[in-house]
């Protein structure tokens, strides 16, 4: 017996909008990425999943992760993506050559530098890349003197000068099972070299929790 499989196109746009509830973990914080209302991506993620006839998400009101086909399609949608923009820059744009002194925050470079770099120099095979891996604030420095042309680096919300939003992560604690914080003794922290916003951070916090 034949059995006839019904394939429909996916749109683009669905699949940028799951690859960024996915990245963002949250419909609000992926609508904010990409310029929509939640009630905008809670759409196109109902539509992707009338598209495949599959649960992509498991959503409870205080968590969301990727079912099994989720995940599965969350690997293909990025290679779609990366493939389409890729073409579209290097179809449009026009040629660009020269050196592109770019800042990378050091947190970033062994999971996400080596993906960064392949994908630069197949849109931009004429430009060659100088790379700086550094912490945040001598990156951003580095920026406003004009040492650097781009720099990808955390900042605060709302403070430091303008750029664009990639990626929003929260800062956590982190001790073992059987730490017992004493407000009365000093905090044992385990911090990056001064200076790093991770760091001042961490002692803002520390101080408040000791007031």
């Amino acid at each position: 017996m034949d059995t006839k499989v019904s394939f429909q196109d996916l749109d683009i746009d669905l699949l940028r909008c799951f690859v960024a509830v996915a990245d963002a973990k949250g419909f609000t914080a992926a609508g904010k990425v990409l310029g929509r209302t939640q009630s905008a991506v809670t759409i196109k993620i109902q539509r992707l999943e009338e598209l495949v006839d599959r649960q992509l998400l498991k959503r409870t009101s205080r968590s969301l992760s990727l079912t099994e086909e989720g995940e599965l399609l969350l690997g293909y949608a990025r290679r779609i993506l990366d493939l389409h923009d890729e073409g579209l820059r290097r179809v449009a744009a026009p040629p660009l050559d020269g050196t592109l002194h770019l800042g990378i925050a050091e947190h970033f470079v062994p999971e996400r530098l080596p993906l960064l770099l392949s994908q630069f120099a197949r849109t931009y095979p004429r430009v060659k890349l100088e790379v700086v891996v550094d912490t945040g604030i001598p990156l951003v420095e580095s920026l406003d003197t004009g040492q650097l042309d781009l720099a990808i680096a955390t900042r605060t919300e709302g403070k430091g000068r303008p750029g664009q939003l990639l990626f929003q992560e929260p800062l956590v604690w982190v001790a073992s099972n059987d730490f017992r914080l004493d407000v009365s003794d000093s905090v044992p922290l385990a911090l990056k070299p001064d200076p790093c916003q991770f760091r001042d951070e961490a002692l803002a916090e520390a101080f408040r929790l000791r007031s």
